[in-house]
């Protein structure tokens, strides 16, 4: 056990016994008595831990992380914790494990996404910062640091989300007792103007300014919801089956997770025409149904370091857009996959959605979820044709017949309404007919 002996001055120290049976002491120099006694408990649990073979709790492994150089020392000195240069891990050090250990997992986009976030931390902390001098405080700095250059909320959140699994590595490996940055979070949601719904009327003005190959692009990210370009520019023709009416998606954003490598999707009605008429104006021996020779740079240009990413089908889609008539939409092809999502739950349900498409439930109310403007004027229209509010109606109506019953009355006088229904007639009859003490059933025995 540790006690705190008082020196004169104001000056305390706190005493204790080592694992070899040597008296050990911690010079505090002048502090208060409340303070000294909160040294105390941790240096009893450090001490506990060290005798046991344990590790050492949780919250005293937080509080060993955010004391002063100086009292560690004095830690160490007593042989408590080792010393500084031994336990030392600067961030680089720690970033370089963490891309080690992922390099086999990790795309080369996400690569190049987690090197913005280093440039982003050396920035702010400096790569040969010890990890342990990173506390709360200096992760909300972090989090100011990208509201005051102006981020999206969105890319704040997602490049956040990549150092809080950095340090969460570190915590993971004992190299740090907490994360610092596991309770800083801000707000990402999706801005309105940001989310559009593609309807089926616009859709078809886009396929009738569209040349063939183009037809089928809108189609496949329209009506079946496949990522554009990577997904689309992917599809094979030995990937679709017409006699089954389905295809298997070849997802190059989730190839490098088990089990997500491809998805089967249906043949939609409205997307079979498209894929038919692109295989009648396929040349012979085509392999993907994308075949023309600008598709084939694209694909070529996706095999480098920053994969899918620079490849650029937006500047055509526009000009498609304005040829249509139509209103420019942010985010183009992410409307069409979120339109064809939105549709598919609406008809098929969250199950088939995430099968067909290719995201989780979760995902898809965060990102794709619309609700089209056609379901308000439907809601509305169809309100007095709801069931629900028939059944309203009809419990309404039985309860005012019921209501106006009255025992005086004989069944011959009371005048049934001709939009009452029928059960309203029987309660009415039942109402008023007087019962005796025999009631209904024949009398037992006969």
């Amino acid at each position: 056990m540790a006690s705190i002996s008082n020196d004169p001055n104001g000056r305390r120290r706190i005493l204790f016994v080592a694992p070899d049976g040597s008296r050990r002491t911690i010079r505090l120099g002048k502090i208060d008595r409340k303070t000294a006694e909160s040294i105390g408990r941790h240096v009893e649990a450090l001490l506990g831990a060290k005798m046991s073979g344990q590790p050492i709790p949780r919250d005293t492994a937080a509080w060993l992380a955010n004391i002063e150089a100086k009292l560690r020392d004095k830690l160490a000195a007593v042989g408590l914790i080792a010393a500084e240069h031994d336990s030392c891990v600067a961030l680089s050090d720690l970033i370089e494990r963490y891309q080690r250990e992922r390099e086999a997992s990790n795309k080369q986009s996400t690569l190049t996404n987690l090197g913005l976030v280093v440039k982003d931390l050396d920035r702010v902390f400096g790569l040969e910062c010890d990890i342990r001098r990173i506390t709360i405080a200096g992760a909300v700095g972090f989090l100011n640091h990208y509201k005051e250059r102006g981020l999206a909320p969105s890319t704040i959140a997602r490049r956040l989300r990549r150092v809080k699994a950095i340090f969460a590595y570190a915590v993971k490996r004992k190299l740090l007792a907490e994360n610092p940055f596991a309770e800083v979070k801000i707000l990402a949601t999706q801005p309105a103007e940001r989310e559009a719904y593609l309807t089926l009327e616009d859709t078809q003005k886009l396929l009738d300014v569209a040349p063939p190959d183009w037809r089928v692009i809108i189609a496949l990210a329209r009506y079946a919801g496949l990522r554009c370009p990577s997904e689309v520019l992917s599809l094979r023709w030995q990937d679709i089956d017409f006699a089954t009416d389905r295809m298997a998606v070849t997802s190059p954003k989730t190839a490098h997770l088990p089990g997500k490598e491809y998805r089967i999707v249906p043949l939609f009605a409205d997307l079979r025409p498209h894929l038919e008429e692109a295989f009648e104006l396929a040349p012979e021996g085509a392999e993907y149904v994308i075949s023309r020779p600008w598709a084939d740079q694209c694909r070529q240009k996706a095999l480098g370091p920053s994969g899918w990413v620079s490849v650029n089908l937006r500047t055509q889609m526009a000009r498609l857009v304005r040829r249509a008539g139509l209103p420019p939409w942010p985010r183009m092809f992410n409307t069409l996959r979120a339109s064809a999502s939105t549709d598919i739950r609406n008809t098929y349900g969250e199950v088939a959605e995430s099968a067909w498409v290719g995201h989780s439930p979760a995902i898809a109310r965060r990102h794709y979820s619309r609700i089209p403007e056609a379901l308000f004027k439907m809601a509305s229209r169809k309100a007095a044709q709801n069931p629900a509010h028939q059944g309203a109606q009809n419990t309404a109506q039985q309860a005012t017949a019921r209501s106006c019953t009255q025992e005086s009355l004989s069944p011959q006088v009371v005048v049934q309404p001709k939009d009452t229904p029928f059960l309203a007639e029987y309660c009415d009859s039942v109402q008023c007919t007087k019962l005796t003490l025999s009631g209904f059933e024949p009398e037992f025995p006969p």
